[in-house]
């Protein structure tokens, strides 16, 4: 699961944490503003820690992140480089369901011309979960979705949806959405969804932005299985 730098760049300092799995020296000589240093290879090494001391789930943690509901966006020199996807398969593993990478990396961040810190990045976290204008939570999503008086928009890739999908719901990947708002009525009620949050609310501003103003997003973590049966975390 990716999401681009455009959106991150529009989204610095919002309520979610930017993580840096580069490597130290790397993430010294240059990083995105307020992203902590934590490399994918320190990650690997902490996990198997947690392996060879027994941590239950709730001690498998990220230095001063205790909400496992957290969203993190990841990046390393690359998009899918390996240090991104260690950090990233470790996080799943420990619980943050909510983490994603970022597309391109530093190296596509870099090239956009977007804004770099030269300080030294920093490693404390502190992380508040803030009320996000356009979201709906759990229960208002599952009493809307009862009632069937919202369109549901899934927009997860076709991977995910094979695995399972809610009844009744329109399915239009993230990447595809742009491309694709002609299919959805203006005038409905419509609540995006991914896996995690992170996807739905970039589907929520790009509604907004394209005059779909009764556009609302789930901001949780969703699991659906092959009868359409969900649970939100």
């Amino acid at each position: 699961m990716v999401v681009k730098s455009g959106w991150l760049a529009k989204n610095l300092n919002k309520s979610f944490v930017v993580l840096d799995a580069r490597a130290k020296a790397a993430s010294a000589k240059g990083h995105i503003k307020g992203a902590v240093a934590y490399p994918g290879t320190e990650l690997v090494k902490m996990g198997a820690s947690f392996k060879a001391k027994k941590y239950k789930s709730s001690k498998k943690l990220l230095p001063g992140l205790v909400d496992k509901k957290a969203p993190i966006v990841i990046y390393g020199s690359g998009g899918r480089s390996a240090d991104a996807m260690d950090a990233y398969n470790q996080l799943i593993r420990w619980g943050y369901k909510g983490s994603v990478v970022l597309d391109g990396g530093f190296a596509g961040w870099k090239k956009g011309g977007l804004d770099i810190s030269t300080s030294v990045p920093g490693r404390k976290i502190s992380y508040v979960r803030k009320a996000v204008k356009g979201a709906v939570n759990s229960s208002k999503f599952a009493g809307l979705v009862k009632a069937g008086s919202i369109v549901v928009l899934d927009v997860r890739t076709p991977k995910e949806v094979a695995k399972g999908k809610i009844a009744g719901s329109v399915h239009i990947p993230l990447d595809e959405l742009g491309d694709n708002l002609a299919k959805l009525d203006k005038s409905a009620v419509i609540v995006a969804h991914c896996a995690s949050g992170v996807r739905a609310g970039i589907a929520y501003q790009l509604l907004q932005k394209n005059g779909f103003k009764k556009a609302q997003f789930l901001n949780a973590i969703i699991k659906i299985d092959k009868s359409g049966k969900y649970r939100i975390e």
